[in-house]
């Protein structure tokens, strides 16, 4: 008995594949759904707007060691600028601030790179997909031609009182498309927004 197999992932365009001679039967599968495929985009740049801003402005003096390794040295408060504070200053947040320079304040450089998790799609719903196959009598899809119906739900072997008697080429045609949608997943923020450098300013 012949069999002839039709190309994997054939496009449904007119072929003519070895000519079938009386056949006894014709195997048509179910139509299938692939799943989606997510469009990915970077995340938009956005410029950090901040609440209160500090600015440090350093001694002009040359300091000299202290003499007392145990003491913390620094010049004296002198005449203050307008709103401003005599500070000492530490690179991080996690250190405390010595005698006499109670007022701690924690500011921050900047901000984090913004990532976000993966983007996925869940799997479609709503599809509606059925097709006709075509066989033609001739090698040029043009004579002869028999429709066999295929769809999501139905696989079946069509016996030979349904199809011509001799087979030259094939096609196939949707004749209802509806691919469906898919639900999006993931892509959300990690990360974005976290301030970074920090830096401790303890004032009296």
């Amino acid at each position: 008995m012949q069999s002839v197999d039709l190309p994997a992932h054939w496009d449904g365009s007119c072929i003519a594949p070895t000519p079938i001679d009386m056949p006894q039967s014709f195997s048509v599968e179910a139509t299938t759904v692939t799943s989606c495929a997510p469009l990915v985009e970077a995340p938009p740049h956005t410029e950090v707007a901040w609440r209160t801003l500090a600015k440090a402005c350093s001694s002009s003096l040359v300091l000299e060691p202290c003499g007392d390794i145990g003491k913390l040295c620094a010049p004296p408060s002198g005449k203050s600028l307008e709103d401003s504070q005599q500070c000492i200053f530490y690179r991080g947040a996690d250190l405390p601030c010595p005698l006499g320079y109670s007022e701690r304040h924690v500011v921050y450089g900047a901000v984090g790179d913004i990532t976000c998790s993966p983007c996925t799609c869940l799997p479609p719903e709503g599809s509606v997909c059925e097709a006709a196959l075509q066989m033609y009598t001739d090698a040029t899809c043009s004579q002869g031609d028999r429709n066999v119906p295929a769809s999501l739900d139905m696989e079946r072997c069509w016996p030979v009182n349904t199809i011509p008697g001799q087979v030259g080429s094939v096609e196939a045609v949707f004749t209802v498309n509806q691919p469906g949608t898919c639900a999006p997943q993931g892509g959300q923020m990690i990360g974005g927004g976290v301030p970074v450098q920090p830096a401790t300013f303890c004032c009296m």
